[in-house]
C-alpha cells in the first residue's frame, strides 16, 4: 500500500469511526430515555446528569494535562450560545418528546436537523449545496419520512410529540450554523469544549427546575436508573465528543448528514429493547440513510484519494 493509499484510507476510517460512536452512543439513547423518563423527572434529571457529564470531562482533561479555562469573554460568549442551542434546548424538547412519541419515531423527527441546517444555510447565508449533498440530503431525507409515516405516524395525537421534536431539530442546527459561522471560537480542545458545554447548558434548567417540577429525590426501578447511568454517561459524555469532533473535521451539512445514522440505530435498539416496531420499510430507510452516509463520506475521500494518485 502506497502513502496516497494509506492517506485515503484514512480518510474515510477517520469520520466513519467517529461516525458509529455517534450512531451508537446516541442510537441506542433513545429507548434508554423511554425508560428513564417514565419514572425518573425530566428537569431534575437533565440538570443532573448535564452537569456530571460535563464535571467528568473537564475533570479527565485536566488529568491529561490539557487546558480547561477559556481565555475571555468571546469564549464564554460562544460557549454559551453553543450550549443553549445545542444542548439546552435539544435536552428538554426531547425528553418531553420522546414521552409522547415511539423512541424510534421521536429520534427520527429530531434527526431532520439535516435538513434544518440546509435550509438555514441556504436562507440566512447563501450556501449553495454540490450535487453529491443534494443526492444525499435526498436519500436521507426519504429514509426519514419513511419512518415518520410508519404506523400511522402522523396521528392528531402526535402532533404534540412531533413539534417537540421539530423544535429540538431546529434548535441544533442553528447551533451547527453557529459554530462554524462564528467570527471567534475558543481554542480549546476537544474535551474542555464539550464539557463546558454541558455545564452551561445544565444552568437555565438547573434554573427553570424549582419552577416545573418538586425538587427531590426520585424513587425508580434499578432499570431506571441503569438507563440513567447510560444517558449520562455514554450518550452525553462519548455522544457529544463524537458529534463536535465530527463539527471539526467536516463540513457543516456533511456533519449533519451523518447524524442520520443516529436514528436507524435508535429503530434497532428501539426493538431489541421495547418491541417497537423492525420490518420492510425500516430496512428500505436504513439502507437509503446508508447511502446518503457513503455519499458524503466515502465517495469524496474517494475521489480526494484518487486525484492524489494521479498527480
Amino acid at each position: 500500500m502506497n502513502a496516497a493509499e494509506r492517506r485515503q484510507g484514512a480518510a474515510i476510517a477517520g469520520p466513519l469511526l467517529v461516525l458509529a460512536a455517534l450512531a451508537l452512543a446516541w442510537g441506542c439513547n433513545w429507548p434508554f430515555m423511554k425508560i428513564v423518563f417514565a419514572e425518573l423527572p425530566v428537569w431534575g434529571f437533565r440538570a443532573a446528569s448535564g452537569l456530571v457529564a460535563g464535571l467528568a470531562l473537564l475533570a479527565v482533561a485536566r488529568m491529561r494535562r490539557e487546558p480547561t479555562m477559556p481565555a475571555g469573554a468571546r469564549d464564554w460568549r460562544f460557549l454559551a450560545i453553543s450550549a443553549f442551542l445545542n444542548v439546552t434546548v435539544w435536552q428538554v424538547t426531547t425528553a418531553y418528546g420522546v414521552q409522547l412519541l415511539g423512541s424510534g419515531h421521536a429520534a427520527v423527527l429530531a434527526f431532520t436537523m439535516p435538513l434544518w441546517s440546509g435550509l438555514i444555510a441556504f436562507v440566512a447565508f447563501g450556501e449553495r449545496p454540490g450535487g453529491l449533498f443534494v443526492a444525499a440530503l435526498a436519500m436521507g431525507m426519504a429514509g426519514v419520512g419513511l419512518l415518520s409515516f410508519r404506523g400511522g405516524g402522523f396521528a392528531a395525537s402526535d402532533l404534540p410529540g412531533m413539534g417537540l421534536m421539530f423544535i429540538a431539530a431546529i434548535g441544533w442546527a442553528l447551533g451547527v450554523q453557529h459554530g462554524k459561522r462564528a467570527r471567534h471560537r475558543p481554542e480549546l480542545p476537544m474535551l474542555a469544549s464539550t464539557g463546558w458545554q454541558l455545564v452551561l447548558a445544565s444552568i437555565p434548567v438547573f434554573l427553570v427546575w424549582p419552577l416545573a417540577e418538586p425538587v427531590r429525590w426520585p424513587e425508580a426501578s434499578a432499570a431506571a436508573w441503569l438507563a440513567a447511568g447510560y444517558v449520562t454517561f455514554v450518550a452525553l459524555i462519548v455522544g457529544y465528543i463524537s458529534w463536535f469532533t465530527l463539527v471539526k473535521i467536516l463540513p457543516s451539512h456533511v456533519a449533519s448528514l451523518s447524524t442520520l445514522a443516529v436514528p436507524a440505530t435508535a429503530m434497532a435498539s428501539g426493538a431489541l429493547a421495547l418491541g417497537e416496531p423492525l420490518g420492510p420499510r425500516e430496512a428500505i430507510a436504513l439502507l437509503l440513510m446508508l447511502g446518503a452516509l457513503a455519499l458524503v463520506l466515502v465517495v469524496p475521500a474517494l475521489l480526494r484519494g484518487s486525484a492524489a494518485a494521479r498527480n
